[in-house]
């Protein structure tokens, strides 16, 4: 991480705006110079994000085929058809899947649900679980997280007597498939305001479009109440890494309300086998702790077990498969540092970084469930689009990840006649590929994006929310930049640069290989703060810390230890000056 010097913009906004905003809100000034740099400048604006109201949630019906699928589900219902739920194997895909169970069990309604499996059948429908669907007795399918480029799968299933709904959240590269409604906010023809939902938003819109329809024909009490299964909602909003603006910001605040006091024996279960029964349910806890959790079984396994979990309704029973999914988290941490070692092996011996612009490997040793995470490793540390693919059964299956300034989508659409098939977003894909044809790919893969990149886009920026010195930080500071949360793509935590501090003390080194590094900064004669950088032990191996003064940029956060509380300042970056 400290090999490659980066790019530094401390932002500046317009004070007149952020004078405005303080004064129209009555905000301290700091806070509201973050919600102008987040393009909160209006009063209306800042106060929903600060407050998060449920009720500034869209109408379900603004989404495009949203009235043809409730009305599709509500004959069903009827009708006592069998529905089932065909969902990814990721937290989104299982998230989703576990809201419909839920919500449908509290109606009184069957539903059954299916979740490939990410070695033998891969990404989204497939014929082969198409048959296996309709051979359940199953006449309407349901995808969630899934299923909008499932063109000639939902055909398939039409032809065997089933109709299909597609949620999805996917960006869209070709036909619609012909189902009885497609629920995608991407749609060109969707007028829904909010574009950014998770699959598990969409399906949760879905819900409150069905709830409302279920009520004209049901006493309102005999209706599920949604918002105690906004934990479900917020564990997939966090964990898909999708922008936390808007609609997500406030399903995901008000889910972590409800998470930090489910009642769903899963989630009490995974929290306890994760130690966080005591802790704050925040978007660390959700992304770093949980999700990976969860994400374990569909990755070296089966993902249904992960909806097994998330809709038991048994406490012991839901500990034995929490404890489980513990289990295999470990081991998949395990064989994903052994994909790391080898792939770092590999570029340091067969990649030219001053030549190459991308990075594709592929290895017959690695597990495809852990490929994605390597890759955004090696893209953290080299910082140029990066391309993990595991070779085995005469099957190549890879799992691509991007900087900003390239879309990986489009990269990867260039590439279209080499792959069979490939899908995703912007900054990560998925794809599969013939071995024989890896090698004209990643000389195809590395023409287009020499072609798209200029030298700059591959110097990493990292942007400030403005300058301050360690004086000003204490809690009262700390708490007033919670309110922003949660944090995450498009709101992230506030980073600030300090000018001119001076290490104090010994540099503690930390982590299995020394990597990280730890030391009390100070301005002045002012007291001493923790700083810690992690994978940053390069940047201090020549320095002369006690003749040097540091710039650092970092993010101010909380550390408790035997139960004190201090300030610790978590470092991007650091530059060193020699006095």
């Amino acid at each position: 991480m400290g090999e490659v010097r980066k790019n530094w913009i401390v932002a500046e906004p317009d004070p007149r705006q952020c004078a405005e905003l303080a004064h129209a809100l009555s905000l301290p000034p700091l806070l509201a110079r973050l919600l102008v740099l987040r393009g909160l400048a209006a009063p209306p604006s800042a106060d929903i994000f600060l407050n998060a109201p449920l009720k500034e949630l869209h109408d379900p019906f603004l989404m495009k085929g949203m009235k043809e699928a409730v009305g599709r589900v509500l004959q069903a219902i009827r009708n006592k058809e069998k529905i089932l739920v065909f969902a990814d194997y990721d937290v989104d895909g299982v998230a989703a899947a576990s809201l419909m169970v839920h919500f449908f069990r509290e109606i009184g309604v069957p539903l059954d649900y299916y979740i490939p499996r990410r070695l033998s059948e891969g990404y989204g429908l497939n014929e082969a679980a198409v048959h296996a669907v309709r051979d359940r007795g199953v006449t309407l399918l349901i995808t969630a997280d899934c299923g909008i480029g499932a063109v000639e799968e939902i055909k398939k299933a039409r032809e065997l007597g089933m109709d299909v709904i597609v949620t999805d959240h996917h960006q869209i590269s070709g036909e619609l498939p012909q189902a009885v409604a497609v629920l995608n906010p991407l749609r060109e023809d969707c007028p829904y305001p909010y574009k950014f939902l998770c699959g598990t938003g969409i399906v949760y819109k879905f819900l409150m479009g069905l709830r409302a329809e279920l009520r004209q024909s049901a006493h309102p009490a005999e209706m599920p109440n949604l918002k105690k299964h906004l934990d479900l909602v917020a564990l997939a909003t966090i964990a898909d890494v999708v922008p936390l603006t808007g609609e997500n910001h406030i399903l995901a605040r008000r889910g972590l309300e409800e998470l930090a006091n489910t009642s769903k024996p899963g989630l009490r279960a995974l929290k306890s086998v994760a130690g966080l029964q005591e802790k704050k349910m925040d978007a660390y806890a959700v992304g770093f702790v949980l999700a990976p959790r969860l994400n374990a079984a569909g990755r070296l396994g089966e993902a249904e077990k992960s909806v097994a979990l998330l809709v038991s309704e048994n406490m012991a029973e839901a500990l034995d498969i929490a404890t489980q999914l513990d289990e295999e988290n470990r081991e998949r941490q395990r064989i994903q540092e052994e994909v790391l070692a080898e792939a770092r092996q590999m570029i340091k011996k067969g990649v030219n970084l001053n030549t190459e612009q991308s990075i594709v490997l592929a290895s017959e040793n690695w597990h495809p469930g852990v490929i994605g995470i390597a890759a955004s490793r090696i893209l953290e540390s080299h910082y140029r689009p990066t391309i993990l693919i595991a070779l085995a059964d005469g099957k190549g299956r890879g799992s691509a990840r991007s900087i900003d300034a390239f879309n990986i989508h489009e990269g990867l659409q260039e590439c279209a006649h080499l792959l069979m098939q490939f899908g995703g977003h912007r900054m990560a894909a998925g794809l599969n590929i013939d071995p024989e044809k890896v090698g004209a790919f990643k000389s195809k893969f590395e023409e287009v994006v020499a072609r798209r990149l200029k030298p700059e886009d591959m110097v990493p920026t990292l942007r400030a929310d403005g300058e301050i010195t360690l004086d000003e930080l204490d809690g009262e500071l700390l708490d007033r930049l919670e309110v922003l949360a949660p944090f995450g793509i498009s709101n992230p935590r506030p980073v600030f640069v300090a000018r001119g501090v001076r290490s104090k003390g010994a540099i503690l080194r930390m982590g299995k290989n020394k990597e990280h590094l730890k030391f009390q900064v100070q301005n002045g004669r002012g007291r001493p703060m923790e700083a810690v950088g992690f994978y940053m032990e390069k940047l201090f191996r020549k320095a002369d810390m006690e003749n040097s003064s540091l710039d650092i940029l970092f993010t101010p956060q909380m550390n408790e230890w035997n139960g004190k509380e201090t300030i610790q300042l978590k470092m991007s970056d650091c530059r060193i000056h020699a006095d």
